[in-house]
């Protein structure tokens, strides 16, 4: 149905792409040949780690080898763009077994790559499995080496760095990221989906009924220090980062006179960078390594 009024419009793939993500134990080959036929033409998969024991250990469903499968079925149907998801700091993760993940998903068809560290959430399964004891974490040492080895190879073998957690193949980045990572307006469709038109940020309902029913969505107005904030952190994750001139116009703010004693200290520590000629400030890759405690500058 959504499909069909974004093809009605003229607003389908005009001028963006259209991404599904997907369950690399869930798909199959007939299933991604129909969504190719769609017009759909970027498809990402929760991969996670090719280490069965891992997978299994966070809950989920796919093996190594269904995801690998999934991949090369994605390719066989005739996606070009093709993205999966990797998490490092996984319980009963290694470095090893980390490289091993690394090497065998670069060697597979995709053209993009997002990395995460892992992050536990309060309240649920995995929480309550390390918090008894029953689980144990890498060390923040392994982990770092972790990260460290994600940038390191990647760029080796022709994925680049385009965002902090984000790795493509030139001319492979993900569009529909980027508009929020620049911060510019989205409409989200189903129930718990967010909408920014530049001012404002809208939730529809989280219930799918009252959605289905027309609830009307909760609707932020956004302070203008909020968006400021939000602009800042989002393009800093960047690799190109921000033109401080955008934030002029769009917020009226000088950014360098707002927050030039704070930036000056993370300019001597190395952490970022600013071209006075073309009024950008960027991370450095050792301030894209410690990026949250850049973010809270500018909150």
């Amino acid at each position: 149905m959504i499909i069909n009024a974004l093809k009605e419009t003229g607003l389908w793939r005009a001028p963006a792409e259209v991404t599904m993500e997907m369950n690399p134990g869930t798909v199959d080959f007939d299933k991604l040949c129909q969504y190719q036929e769609m017009g759909i033409d970027r498809v990402s998969f929760g991969v996670q780690s090719l280490n069965d024991k891992e997978v299994k250990t966070i809950g989920r469903l796919h093996t190594a080898s269904e995801a690998l499968q999934a991949i090369e079925q994605a390719s066989k149907a005739g996606f070009e763009r093709i993205s999966a998801d990797l998490i490092y700091g996984l319980p009963t993760q290694t470095l090893a077994t980390f490289k091993d993940t690394l090497a065998a998903i670069v060697a597979s068809a995709i053209s993009h790559l997002s990395v995460y560290g892992l992050t536990v959430e309060e309240e649920t399964p995995l929480a309550t499995l390390l918090a008894n004891g029953s689980l144990v974490l890498p060390s923040e040492e392994e982990a770092e080496m972790m990260y460290d080895h994600t940038i390191s190879y990647l760029e080796e073998r022709g994925l680049h760095r385009y965002e902090i957690s984000n790795f493509a193949r030139t001319g492979q980045e993900s569009l529909h990221n980027l508009v929020y990572w620049h911060y510019l307006p989205y409409y989200g469709f189903g129930s718990a989906a967010c909408s920014y038109d530049g001012k404002r940020r809208m939730t529809n309902a989280e219930d799918i009924e009252s959605y289905i029913r027309g609830a009307a969505p909760t609707i932020e107005q956004l302070p203008s220090r909020t968006s400021l904030a939000e602009f800042m952190f989002l393009g800093l994750r960047t690799s190109e980062g921000i033109d401080l001139s955008v934030a002029k116009d769009r917020f009226g703010v000088d950014v360098m006179a707002m927050f030039g004693q704070k930036i000056e200290k993370y300019i001597n520590r190395e952490m970022l960078s600013f071209d006075s000629a073309e009024n950008n400030l960027k991370l450095t890759k050792l301030g894209m390594k410690f990026g949250n405690e850049i973010f809270e500058l500018f909150l």
